[in-house]
């Protein structure tokens, strides 16, 4: 966090500064002031939502189904951790989340299966540092604890392994692969309410997460599988809380912006486009995609490169770019009828939502024929920085972030031993 403040203009490393204190000062009088509310978002019948009909099969490989076979018993491999079982210990004393979300906490423990053992999702399972979940999020700090990486917990909880989940599943007798998403799912929301814990520091993994629940959802659904109506309440309450967040937390500032923001912007677009229409899910889908393509046209150079000047990087945004460009153009007529008659005074952060309509040409959408060669160039340059033996020329920061991981880059020696 340090080096990441230092490698920034005097004037946006104090401006961030300032941000990240005033957001403490905040969670600071929220954590005694609202100690006893929920942060829950409230739960109402909801009807199972239509979906396109196509034919899918279960597309596996061998090293996709062995690291689900890794899933389903709790065993993960993280930025480098080997292969470790991460399940919860609940009879070490501590509390399992706040006072005000224990009630709703308890709601969804009970809808688990009798068989799942919960993920202890708080844990850097490398040093063994465990954050608390009944510790507001805005509070949290991070970075100063020796040997202790704060992105371990954060990458479990992007749960970019549930729609691998989706992938592999074919027919009735793979249920347990259903099973192990619906209890994941509610796992990580009894032990991880809104704004709590360290699993809602960061607005991007709150991005990502909510964009991989979302995909896993569909891909289970295009496949035939009906879950529950007690199980799609709590999932659609689930996404809803993701997107409050997303718009309450956006990593938005006026001089510089990175995959960060665009991150936030196009889980948001996952978010909006799957949640039942609403004057504010409506307004959340106008701001994603006004905001996704002011930032496709102003975090990419004209070469396709990225203005973050990082290969991983460029090729983690482009990424995001293909996957927003795709959900846009893909919606439903309700969702593109939403676009044009929005209410933009329901927008009140920075930066402000231009009123309706948002236009929409024939076979373009929302976007103009420049972002399309744009979204070549940024192709081209990925396959530039490729070398013959698949790897990319390293320049610039990494973290070998994703948006998806469909199909997991394993080293397969590892994996069997």
């Amino acid at each position: 966090m340090i080096k990441y403040g230092l490698s920034l203009p005097p004037q946006i490393a104090a401006a961030k500064a300032l941000g990240i204190a005033k957001k403490r000062i905040v969670g600071l009088w929220l954590a005694k002031a609202r100690a006893h509310e929920t942060t829950y978002m409230d739960v109402a019948p909801i009807a199972p939502m239509a979906h396109k009909s196509s034919v899918h099969k279960n597309h596996t490989t061998d090293t996709l189904n062995a690291v689900i076979q890794k899933t389903l018993i709790h065993e993960f491999d993280l930025l480098g951790s080997g292969w470790t079982n991460v399940d919860k210990n609940l009879n070490n004393g501590r509390a399992l989340c706040s006072e005000g979300n224990l009630k709703r906490s308890n709601q969804l423990r009970a809808l688990i299966g009798p068989n799942y053992k919960p993920i202890d999702w708080h844990l850097d399972f490398r040093s063994g540092y465990h954050w608390s979940p009944t510790v507001r999020s805005l509070t949290i700090a991070y970075g100063h604890e020796p040997g202790v990486d704060i992105k371990i917990p954060w990458e479990l909880a992007r749960l970019q392994h549930l729609p691998q989940l989706a992938m592999a599943y074919s027919d009735n007798s793979a249920q347990n692969l259903v099973d192990e998403f619906q209890n994941q799912t509610l796992d990580f929301m009894a032990f991880n309410p809104p704004r709590y814990g360290v699993n809602w520091v960061c607005t991007m993994d709150v991005a990502i997460r909510a964009a991989n629940l979302i995909l896993a959802y569909d891909i289970f659904h295009a496949k035939g599988v009906l879950f529950s109506p007690e199980f799609i309440s709590e999932f659609i309450a689930t996404i809803r809380a993701h997107g409050e967040h997303i718009t309450h937390n956006l990593e938005w500032y006026p001089a510089f912006r990175g995959n960060h923001y665009l991150s936030d912007i196009t889980g948001l677009l996952f978010v909006s486009a799957f949640l039942p229409r609403d004057p504010k899910s409506d307004c959340w889908l106008a701001f994603a995609v006004q905001e996704f393509i002011l930032e496709c046209d102003t975090q990419f150079n004209s070469d396709g490169s990225n203005v973050e000047a990082s290969t991983n990087y460029q090729r983690l945004s482009s990424e995001m770019v293909v996957y927003g460009t795709a959900l846009i153009l893909g919606l439903y007529d309700n969702k593109k009828a939403a676009l044009q008659s929005y209410d933009h005074t329901l927008w009140q952060a920075n930066p402000k939502l231009s009123p309706a309509p948002t236009t929409w040409a024939e076979n373009l959408g929302p976007f103009s024929k420049t972002h399309f060669a744009k979204l070549d160039k940024m192709a081209r340059f990925s396959i530039d920085v490729t070398k013959p033996d698949g790897h990319v020329a390293q320049i610039g920061d990494t973290d070998n972030g994703r948006f998806f991981k469909l199909y997991p880059a394993i080293n397969e020696e590892t994996l069997a031993e």
